[in-house]
């Protein structure tokens, strides 16, 4: 790689001068800051900057193409927010991450980002459109940072990253270095109900200027307190820093719970005449997560008789509702045969692979000419196998 040994010089030139205005400037607790002040214009000095927008209202969007809503609100930019360095600059080289935490109440799938950030340390023209990383960690188990703590780089224990190439920045009020930003995900990512996840916003361009992420200024915190990691000054990732919530919302959509198909139950008869009138009853119940709803309705039964369900379908059953009783009404066919079989099948309308199998059988008497409710006819059918038996034994003997 061919480098430019002026920017190298500039660079170091400017490593030092960074050094110094961090040792005296104990008030941003060596972490670059924006902190707003009661004058129009940006001071810059070293790795602190400061700005002040002379208004105090919270900024808000349009969702523009997104017609998914918000799952996470950490409220957004204000009059007096501030912001802490989140880059990537791999030829300098500079890595430095923010990163906030959030917990949803249900599965959920996340496809969008919004967020404000601004660009200091120097005098402009800002680099907008401007490429970003969205990143995914989770949490380290103690609830207080994610996963990577005193690493270099912990962008490799992430659950996922997205690069998101030239993102255009809409200018936030009269400011010329605040931005407010809003990404569609490649893909969206999976969060899963009451599991803490940590985002880290990071921007990726070459130093200088310099971009942070923006708090939410007087706006209520949210879980932890937000973390930051930039190694080059000296602090570890992740680090405390005491600045307030980060400014950003999340978009996605609700995951639905999965329901599972089951039933109890068999429709068996037994001594029942050709075009009698009979019947039965069997249960469908929802055993899938909470809260799952069932759609559910009979697809198939036997092609015999002339079957009536009551209901013959159902919608949004959960678990805690119990079993739904399906009541079976069958005019037995006019066909003098000994035995009919079959199934009734029960489909999930929202999964076709989930199904129960309900088995029939229906059996009318072995010979009609007998009373059917008299005590050889009864001993007959129940004894059959015996008698067909003893018929072949006494054919034999009389050989």
């Amino acid at each position: 790689m061919v480098k430019n040994p002026l920017r190298k010089k500039c660079l170091v030139v400017g490593i030092i001068l960074l050094f110094v205005s961090v040792f005296f400037a104990s008030s941003i607790n060596s972490t670059v800051v924006i902190a707003s002040n009661d004058n129009d214009q940006v001071q810059n000095s070293g790795f602190s900057g400061s700005m002040v927008i002379n208004k105090s209202v919270c900024y808000l969007f349009s969702l523009g193409k997104k017609s998914d809503s918000i799952v996470w609100n950490n409220y957004g930019y204000s009059y007096n927010s501030n912001a802490l360095a989140s880059q990537l600059d791999s030829e300098y080289p500079l890595n430095c991450q923010v990163a906030d935490d959030f917990l949803l109440e249900n599965d959920c799938q996340v496809t969008g980002v919004h967020w404000w950030g601004v660009f200091f340390g120097g005098d402009g023209p800002w680099p907008n459109p401007c490429d970003f990383n969205i990143i995914f960690y989770a949490d380290d188990g103690t609830g207080n940072m994610p996963t990577g703590a005193g690493m270099e780089d912990p962008t490799s224990t992430a659950l996922a990253v997205y690069f998101i190439p030239q993102v255009n920045g809409t200018l936030v009020g009269s400011s010329n270095s605040w931005f407010e930003y809003d990404v569609v995900l490649p893909s969206g990512f999976t969060a899963m109900a009451n599991t803490k996840y940590w985002i880290a916003i990071q921007a990726v361009f070459p130093i200088f200027p310099q971009w942070g992420w923006g708090t939410n200024g007087p706006n209520p915190d949210q879980l932890h307190e937000p973390v930051q990691g930039f190694p080059v000054l000296g602090v570890p990732y992740w680090t405390i820093e005491g600045y307030g919530d980060m400014a950003f919302y999340l978009f996605g959509y609700h995951v639905p719970q999965k329901a599972d198909l089951d039933c109890r139950g068999s429709l068996a008869w037994s001594d029942v005449k050709p075009g009698e009138t009979i019947t039965g009853n069997f249960q469908i119940m929802n055993v899938g997560e909470p809260d799952s709803l069932l759609n559910w309705t009979i697809t198939s039964f036997p092609d015999w008789g002339t079957w009536t369900f009551s209901p013959s379908s159902g919608m949004n059953l959960i678990p805690q509702n119990g079993p739904v009783t399906v009541n079976v009404s069958v005019i037995a066919p006019d066909i003098k045969t000994n035995a009919f079989q079959g199934q009734v099948i029960i489909v999930n309308s929202d999964n076709a692979s989930d199904f129960y199998k309900i088995p029939v059988s229906l059996m009318t008497p072995l010979n009609t000419g007998i009373m059917h409710d008299g005590f050889m006819a009864r001993l007959l059918i129940r004894f059959s196998y015996v008698f067909s038996a003893l018929r072949q034994f006494l054919q034999y003997v009389t050989l």
